[in-house]
């Protein structure tokens, strides 16, 4: 079986609410589908490095690795028989800033209150992080 490394970001405004990101539609998913900022891990760089660069590619906005607080990792998503992801979990809050899609990845970007992001996810493996987010950022509060 094949197993890609990545991370996924769950990014946080200054007033709580949660930046999803839509990709455009797809064959599986006709409607396309809203997720957190997510991305491979490559050659050489931390999960945190790669969590601050798939910020800065996916949302323009500029982090520093170390405001990534590491949620769970290596979290194992299955895709089919011969792939799975092994994931590295983050979340971090983020300075002010506007936030500038990449076209070729995502149509729209969006802050949704915490209490709507549950409804918003389309993947189960998404619905399973977005819960492991809230228990640690509450557990942290």
């Amino acid at each position: 079986m094949e197993t890609r490394h990545s991370v996924e970001c769950w990014m946080f405004g200054e007033d709580g609410r949660v930046l999803l990101l839509h990709v455009p539609p797809r064959d599986e998913v006709p409607a396309g589908f809203w997720q957190p900022v997510t991305g491979g891990i490559e050659p050489g760089e931390t999960p945190q490095e790669a969590a601050a660069r798939e910020v800065t590619e996916e949302t323009g906005l500029a982090v520093p690795p170390a405001r990534f607080a590491r949620v769970r990792g290596d979290l194992r998503v299955t895709i089919d028989d011969d792939h799975d992801v092994l994931k590295t979990l983050f979340a971090v809050d983020l300075p002010a800033g506007d936030v500038r899609i990449d076209p070729d990845e995502h149509d729209d970007s969006r802050w949704l209150p915490a209490d709507d992001v549950s409804r918003a996810l389309h993947w189960q493996s998404n619905l399973w992080t977005w819960r492991l987010v809230r228990e640690f950022r509450e557990a942290s509060a």
